[in-house]
């Protein structure tokens, strides 16, 4: 008969296997799923909230026992790192993560988790240089493709940050950041990454074709512009079917050029009709995409038929009830009317969805300023220009000073 020869063998075994059977089936759901999607700290935070703490006690202390027993097991040491960073306890999560990397200086879930860690402690360039040993760089940019959608534009921001400094070649994480700057009205950044996304590798010719319109357009030459959307219309399909794979692969890119030839020739041109046409297939071809409505919304507000402008903007935030944009635009469309008090609103229910969104700012101190409340709009306008150093707001704030006097 086989024996177990000695006590303390038989502590290790008993350990591990206390570790294995009542901590692991847990993890199994609970972490490893966790790990094998590579998620950073804050969607550790904000999508598994539903690892309760006490379920995470609980864990953990099978994971100690383990490690009593088996020291040198890298996935007991980083799974209890994960749990101490779930739970925000930084200098534990560190202290693991640290053991684990000197055990296995290959493992790149440690190294990912560590520079989690790292981050939120502000150690942000040793963050990076963890992220990199993870080849975390592609992970970022999902992340922030994702966050834009949901319209958490300081969010995206931030992951496509890191994304362009772990992936530093990769074009599409540049021409994302100039997309969101536009979105913050910080347009001089905005061209400067459009220019840097085409000197970058990764872009497919129709994505140079917009990028250059795009560059073009914001630098002034309109009629340039107009000219490159058409050629990237003219060499997309249409958007019926759209079920087709073809469809779906250029159904964004085609939704972008018919908005801007909407956009182009309804303000620049001057044909109101061509303009709104051309926004409305736009709406058809990407019904989930928020500014094709706010677009559409403008060429209504622009010709003071406010209900049919609200329409396309409440649209708009049905359509990504997690941008604050629709509701930016839902408050001017009410300033505009001198409805202040529905103004003010909507434009603190979209300061509540993005603090840093300086055109949200902006327009809650234009309307304080219509109120003659000047001091608070003085305190708007400041930090508006704080947040996005433009023309039209430092003039708005010297005007609101001079008044003040």
């Amino acid at each position: 008969m086989l024996r177990i020869s000695t006590r303390s063998s038989t502590r290790k075994y008993v350990g591990v296997l206390c570790a294995v059977l009542l901590g692991g089936f847990v993890l199994l759901k609970e972490l490893d799923l966790v790990a094998s999607a590579h998620l950073n700290y804050a969607v550790i935070q904000l999508v598994h909230n539903n690892l309760q703490i006490s379920t995470s006690q609980a864990v953990l202390s099978f994971l100690l026992i383990g490690m009593r027993y088996n020291p040198r097991d890298t996935r007991l040491i980083r799974n209890a790192g994960f749990i101490y960073l779930r739970r925000g306890d930084m200098p534990l999560a560190l202290e693991m993560f640290d053991r684990g990397l000197r055990l296995n200086p290959t493992d790149l879930l440690l190294h990912f988790y560590n520079g989690n860690a790292l981050y939120q402690t502000g150690r942000d360039q040793k963050a990076i240089t963890e992220w990199s040993q993870a080849n975390a760089g592609r992970y970022f940019y999902n992340q922030g493709k994702s966050l834009a959608g949901k319209g958490l534009l300081r969010e995206a921001i931030s992951s496509y940050e890191i994304s362009s400094k772990l992936e530093p070649d990769f074009g599409g994480t540049y021409t994302a950041l100039g997309d969101l700057y536009i979105a913050e009205g910080r347009k001089l950044e905005a061209i400067e990454m459009y220019q840097t996304a085409l000197s970058k590798e990764g872009l497919n010719s129709l994505e140079k074709t917009l990028i250059q319109a795009r560059v073009v357009y914001y630098l002034g030459d309109i009629s340039g512009s107009l000219r490159l959307y058409r050629l990237l219309v003219a060499q997309t399909p249409p958007c019926i079917p759209q079920n087709s794979k073809q469809f779906q692969e250029t159904a964004g890119l085609r939704s972008e050029a018919l908005r801007m030839i909407g956009v182009i020739e309804y303000w620049n041109v001057g044909n109101q009709v061509a303009g709104r046409q051309a926004l409305r297939e736009a709406v058809e071809c990407q019904p989930d995409y928020v500014w094709n409505y706010i677009h559409l919304g403008d060429t209504y507000r622009n010709q003071q038929r406010y209900h049919e402008s609200a329409y396309w903007y409440e649209k708009a935030a049905a359509a990504i009830p997690h941008s604050e944009v629709p509701y930016l635009y839902l408050g001017i469309n009410a300033a505009n009317q001198g409805l202040f008090s529905a103004a003010l609103s909507y434009l603190f229910a979209a300061q509540e969805i993005n603090a840093d969104n300086a055109e949200v700012w902006y327009w809650i101190g234009l309307v304080y300023w219509d109120m003659g409340n000047l001091p608070l709009a003085e305190l708007y306008l400041k930090h508006a220009l704080q947040i996005a150093p433009r023309s039209e707001y430092s003039q708005a704030l010297r005007e609101v000073e001079r008044l003040k006097k």
